[in-house]
C-alpha cells in the first residue's frame, strides 16, 4: 500500500514542482521586463540567468515530448542513449513549432496562449522531465571517470571542440544584430504575435514562407526576450554537430565520429552563425536527420526509421523552400532503394516515408496557395505584389552568387569554392568556406570501398548538381557537410590505420584535423574582441553601445526612432533590416524592389510623384547594404538607381538629417 501510495504522489510532486517553476519564472519576467537599451550593470546578469533558465525548461518540455512520441508511436525503434535524445530533442521542438503553428492557424497565437500552453506542458509532463533532470544529473557524473580514460589525444580535441561550443554560446547571447534576423526571422514572429493569426504580407516575402522554427521563436517574444530566438537556433546547432556525430558512430566507429565533429566545426562560419537569430541550422539539422533515418532503414528495412525520415523532411520543408530539394533527393533514392529491394515487397515504403512529410508541411503552402494563389509565393510562379519585372530582379539576385554560370565555371566549381569563396555567400563570406579537409574524398577511389559511404557520396553529388543550378549561397549546402564529414572521417581513418604504417605518420592526419578545427577557434575569439560580446552579456555595455557598433544602420534607425514623428515613413534603399527601425520604416527585404522602382522613373517630375504616391518622407542609404548589392546586381538597377538618388540630392531634392560612416538619412524636399 505504502509503495502505491508514493507511486500515485510522486508523479503529482513532479508535476507541481514543474508547473511552479514555470510560474515562477514567467511571473518574474512579466514582473520585472527585459532591460531597457541603455541599461548596464547587473539587470543584464539577471536577464541572462532568466533566459538560460526558461530555454532549458522549453528544451525539457521539448525532449520529454519527443521521448514520449518516440515511445508511444514508435515502440519498436532500436534506439537508447545519446541518439534517442538526439532524435527527441529534434522531435519535440518540431511537435511543438506544429502546435504553435495551430494556435497562429485558429487566430489563438498570444503571449496569453504561450503562457497557458507551457503551463499546460508542464503539468503534462512534469514526471518525464524530472526524469530527464536525473538522468543528466547521472551522466554528468559519469564524466569524471570516463574522462580519465580518455586518450590524451582525444582529450584535446574535446577540449577545442568545447571551447567552441562555449564561445559560441557567449556570441549567442548578444543582443540580435544578424542581418536576416533582423530582416524577417525575428520581424515575422512578432507580427505574428501582434495579430493572432497569419495575414498576407505583401511588404515583407519572408515572413510568409514556410515559417515551423520561427514559430518557437515566439515563446521569447511573447515574454519580450529577443535573445531566445537565438539560443533557439544555438540548440538546433548543437542538434546538427551531435547528429553528425552519433550516426557516425553507429554507421562506422567512435574515432570517425570524433573526425566528423572536428570537420564539422572546423567550418568557421558555423559556429559563428550558430549565434545567429536565424533557422538554417533547424532547416540543415532536419534534412540530414532525415537522411540519416532513410539509411538506417536501408540498412535494416525497419519501418520505423522511414516514418522518422518523412517526419524530419516534413520539418524541414516546413522551415525553409530549400527543404523541397531535400525531399526530392529522398525520394529519387527511396524509390531507386524500393525498386532494387523489389516493388512488390516494399511498395507501401514510399507511402510511409510521403504521408508524414506532406502531412506536416502541407499547411504552409496550402495557406500560400489559398493566400496568394502560389505554393511557394512569390518563387517561380508570382503572386500579388510581384510583377514580371520584380521577379525577375529577384531571380538575377539570387543567381549573382558564385563564380560565373559558364559551362567552364561549373566545372570548376569544386575549386571555386575554396579559392573565389566570398562571391559565394553573404554574411560572414570571408569565414564561409567548406573543410579544407574535404578535398581528401579524391582519394576514396583509391581506398577500400564501403557502400554507406558510397551512398553518402551519392547523396551529397546530387544535392551539389541542384544547388549548382539555383542560387549558389554556401550555406545552401548545410545539410551535406555532415556527410561529407562522415565520408572525410572514414577516409582519414582508413589513412591513419592501413596506408601510414610508422606511429608517427598515423596522427597526421587527425592532428591536422585538429590543428585545422583551431582556425574555428581562432575566429572565434576574434569575433568576441572584435564586437566585444563579452562585455554586453555581462552588463559592462548597454544594448544600444553594443548595436551601434556592430549594426551598421542602426545609429540611423536611432534616429528615426527618436526623432522623427510617427507619420514620417522611411524608405530602405537595398536595405532589409527594419527590426529595429519599424513601424516607421519600409525595408526592403528583396534588396532590388525600391531600385527598380527608382530605375524605371528616369525623371524628377515621375520620381517626386512616386515618392509622394508611396507617402515616403525620408530614404534611408546604407553604404554597407549598398557596397554588398552592388558586388551582386548582373542589371545594374542598384547602380542607376543609387546614381538616380545621388544626382537628385545635388539638386536639393533631398537633404541629410542624419550621416555617420555607414549611413545616412535625408529627407524628402521634392514632393507634388
Amino acid at each position: 500500500m505504502k509503495a502505491r501510495f508514493a507511486s500515485l504522489i510522486s508523479p503529482l510532486r513532479d508535476r507541481i514542482i514543474w508547473l511552479g517553476i514555470a510560474i515562477g519564472l514567467i511571473g518574474f519576467r512579466l514582473a520585472v521586463p527585459i532591460r531597457g537599451d541603455l541599461s548596464v550593470g547587473y539587470q543584464a546578469l539577471i536577464d541572462l540567468a532568466w533566459t538560460l533558465a526558461f530555454c532549458f525548461l522549453i528544451l525539457n518540455a521539448a525532449i520529454s515530448i519527443g521521448l514520449y512520441t518516440l515511445r508511444k508511436f514508435l515502440p519498436k525503434l532500436p534506439i537508447s542513449g545519446y541518439i534517442s535524445i538526439i532524435l527527441a530533442v529534434a522531435l519535440g521542438l518540431g511537435e511543438t513549432a506544429l502546435i504553435l503553428t495551430g494556435l497562429g492557424f485558429v487566430g489563438i497565437l498570444s503571449p496569453s496562449s504561450i503562457i497557458i500552453l507551457l503551463l499546460l506542458a508542464c503539468v503534462v509532463l512534469g514526471p518525464q522531465m524530472s526524469s530527464l533532470v536525473r538522468i543528466s544529473v547521472a551522466g554528468l557524473r559519469n564524466l569524471s571517470p570516463r574522462w580519465r580514460t580518455t586518450p590524451w589525444f582525444e582529450r584535446i580535441a574535446y577540449l577545442l571542440i568545447l571551447m567552441i561550443a562555449i564561445l559560441s554560446l557567449v556570441n549567442t547571447l548578444t543582443p540580435p544584430w544578424d542581418y536576416d534576423g533582423l530582416m524577417y526571422h525575428l520581424v515575422g514572429p512578432q507580427l505574428l504575435l501582434s495579430d493572432g493569426h497569419f495575414t498576407p504580407n505583401l511588404d515583407n516575402w519572408y515572413v510568409n514562407g514556410p515559417f515551423s522554427i520561427e514559430m518557437l521563436f515566439t515563446m521569447g517574444l511573447a515574454l519580450g526576450d529577443d535573445v531566445f530566438p537565438k539560443l533557439i537556433h544555438y540548440t538546433f546547432g548543437l542538434i546538427f554537430a551531435g547528429s553528425t556525430a552519433v550516426f557516425a558512430t553507429r554507421w562506422i566507429s567512435p574515432r570517425a565520429a570524433l573526425y566528423s565533429l572536428l570537420l564539422l566545426i572546423g567550418i568557421p562560419a558555423l559556429p559563428i552563425w550558430a549565434g545567429f537569430a536565424y533557422i538554417d541550422f533547424g532547416w540543415a539539422a532536419y534534412e540530414f536527420l532525415a537522411i540519416a533515418c532513410l539509411i538506417e532503414w536501408w540498412q535494416n528495412e525497419k519501418a520505423e526509421w522511414l516514418i522518422l525520415s518523412g517526419t524530419f523532411a516534413g520539418f524541414a520543408m516546413g522551415a525553409k523552400y530549400m527543404g523541397l530539394m531535400g525531399f526530392a533527393v529522398l525520394g529519387v533514392f527511396l524509390v531507386i532503394f524500393v525498386l532494387r529491394k523489389g516493388i512488390q515487397k516494399q511498395w507501401r515504403s514510399i507511402f510511409w516515408f510521403a504521408i508524414p512529410a506532406v502531412v506536416i508541411c502541407s499547411p504552409w503552402y496550402l495557406k500560400n496557395l489559398v493566400m496568394f494563389g502560389n505554393p511557394v509565393y512569390p518563387l517561380y510562379f508570382g503572386g500579388p505584389g510581384w510583377s514580371t519585372e520584380r521577379l525577375a530582379n529577384y531571380s538575377a539576385y539570387l543567381k549573382s552568387f558564385g563564380a560565373g554560370q559558364s559551362f567552364r565555371d561549373y566545372l570548376l566549381l569544386p575549386w571555386n569554392v575554396y579559392t573565389k569563396h566570398t562571391q559565394f555567400g553573404a554574411a560572414m563570406n570571408r569565414t564561409d568556406f567548406p573543410s579544407l579537409l574535404f578535398p581528401l574524398l579524391l582519394l576514396y577511389p583509391f581506398l577500400k570501398k564501403k557502400p554507406l559511404i558510397n551512398l553518402l557520396l551519392g547523396i551529397s553529388f546530387v544535392r551539389f548538381i541542384l544547388w549548382a543550378l539555383g542560387s549558389q549561397q554556401l550555406r545552401f549546402l548545410m545539410p551535406i557537410y555532415p556527410l561529407l564529414a562522415i565520408a572525410t572521417a572514414y577516409i582519414i581513418d582508413q589513412l591513419s590505420e592501413t596506408v601510414f604504417q610508422r606511429p608517427s605518420l598515423k596522427l597526421f592526419l587527425p592532428a591536422l584535423t585538429v590543428g585545422l578545427t583551431s582556425i574555428s577557434l581562432f575566429y572565434q575569439f576574434q569575433f568576441i574582441l572584435q564586437y566585444r560580446t563579452l562585455d554586453v552579456v555581462l552588463g559592462r555595455e548597454s544594448r544600444d553601445e553594443f548595436l551601434a557598433s556592430a549594426v551598421g544602420d542602426y545609429p540611423a534607425a536611432r534616429y528615426i526612432k527618436e526623432q522623427l514623428e510617427d507619420d514620417h515613413k522611411i524608405m530602405m534603399l537595398g536595405d532589409g533590416r527594419g527590426y529595429y527601425c519599424l513601424p516607421k520604416c519600409a525595408p526592403d527585404p528583396d534588396h532590388f524592389r525600391w531600385a527598380g522602382e527608382i530605375y524605371s522613373r528616369n525623371d524628377e517630375q515621375t520620381l517626386a510623384s512616386w515618392f509622394n504616391e508611396k507617402g515616403f518622407t525620408h530614404v534611408l542609404i546604407s553604404w554597407e547594404d549598398l557596397d554588398f548589392l552592388l558586388q551582386h546586381d548582373p542589371k545594374g538597377i542598384m547602380r542607376s538607381s543609387t546614381k538616380e538618388l545621388l544626382k537628385w540630392k545635388e539638386e536639393g531634392c533631398l537633404k541629410p538629417v542624419f550621416e555617420d560612416r555607414w549611413a545616412e538619412v535625408d529627407e524628402v524636399l521634392c514632393q507634388e
